[in-house]
């Protein structure tokens, strides 16, 4: 015989004991006030950037319309005419940027110092100074001079500084 648990004797607590039962899982709805701040101010960032970024594509049509006009420019079979059209299609860019009191008064070496000066870090072609002196008889282009000034022009409207 067992003195530890008599075959008589039945543990009260068994019948009265149950499995563990467990609470429901906490619902994701409705959501913390803590959550509806970081959405509101995640919300608030994403429009923010998206105006942002929406007005500085506004901002920069200038330099796209620029661009597409210079595409056009490649086809100019004739020197003086392609050079009158570069200078003043960066001439109406610079004055879009700078502001005609600034810009419309520069001719000859103080205008390429100008474009010189506001994107430094563009290597100006040797032969830039043509671009000024297109009323030059004597100025004839290279087809490597004539793509060297798209070229120049092309990444000065792209990268010069506002």
């Amino acid at each position: 015989m067992n003195l530890n648990q008599p075959e008589h004797f039945e543990n009260p607590l068994a019948q009265q004991l149950h499995d563990i039962i467990l609470p429901d899982p906490i619902s994701w709805w409705p959501l913390a006030g803590s959550v509806w701040a970081m959405l509101i101010i995640i919300l608030g960032i994403i429009i923010g950037l998206i105006v942002y970024f929406w007005h500085r594509y506004q901002q920069h049509s200038y330099r796209r319309t620029a661009l597409r006009d210079i595409q056009k420019l490649i086809e100019y079979d004739d020197d003086l005419q392609l050079m009158q059209q570069l200078n003043a299609k960066l001439k109406q860019v610079a004055i879009t940027t700078y502001g005609r009191h600034q810009v419309a008064s520069l001719t000859d070496q103080a205008w390429l110092n100008f474009l010189h000066d506001k994107a430094q870090f563009i290597p100006q072609p040797n032969n830039i100074g043509q671009l000024v002196q297109y009323y030059a008889k004597e100025n004839k282009l290279s087809a490597a001079e004539r793509q060297r000034l798209i070229d120049y022009a092309q990444q000065w409207i792209k990268e010069h500084h506002l």
